[in-house]
């Protein structure tokens, strides 16, 4: 009788919070006004980055927070049964000019995998429909270099393992898109 196990596996959640309006009202006008500032201000969140902008706290982001906590664990647990609990480490915003792209980062310390996150996740603030992409690139297995590729616009959500190195292309409107980057640590634990 052969039996198998799951060792590793790679998720990717993506949604938008205007599907879930019913659920939870979050102010995506509070989250970009607060962002915009910090930019305006040069806030940025690293001293060596100034893609990363400091994001203040907000009604806004403690409703997203707890949208996207709750839907993981309910996701995980239907189709797993885990319970997987996961915690805010780090937050902050990003602003893209017509014509920029993203740099190319991972959100893990590759030298202190203790310390770093397990989950990423992008919400588009304020973004033109079909102005860019978020290309999340993976392994899959002895295919190296694959890539996911979604169409970017405003209240879509991603979150992808920190280990997967990503970006966002080139914005081609002529308006400023509007980006809210939050990681994610990982507690879980089998439901019996």
């Amino acid at each position: 009788d052969m039996k198998s196990i799951i060792v590793s596996q790679q998720e990717l959640f993506f949604g938008s919070i205007t599907d879930h309006k019913s659920i939870c009202e979050i102010d995506l006008t509070e989250l970009r006004d607060i962002i915009m500032y910090n930019y305006l201000h040069k806030n940025y969140k690293f001293k060596t980055n100034k893609e990363d902008i400091k994001v203040t706290h907000c009604q806004a982001l403690t409703q997203f927070d707890m949208y996207i906590r709750d839907a993981i664990n309910y996701n995980v647990y239907e189709n797993f049964n885990i319970s997987r609990r996961i915690t805010q480490k780090d937050r902050f915003g990003g602003v893209m000019l017509p014509m920029q792209t993203s740099q190319n980062t991972e959100r893990v310390d590759r030298l202190n995998y203790v310390d770093s996150p397990d989950y990423t996740c992008l919400l588009c603030v304020d973004v033109k429909p079909g102005s860019s992409k978020l290309i999340v690139e993976y392994d899959d297995m002895r295919r190296r270099g694959r890539t996911w590729n979604f169409p970017l616009e405003s209240d879509a959500y991603f979150i992808f393992p920190s280990v997967c190195r990503y970006h966002i292309s080139q914005n081609i409107s002529d308006q400023m898109n509007i980006f809210f980057t939050t990681t994610y640590i990982q507690h879980k634990h089998k439901i019996r």
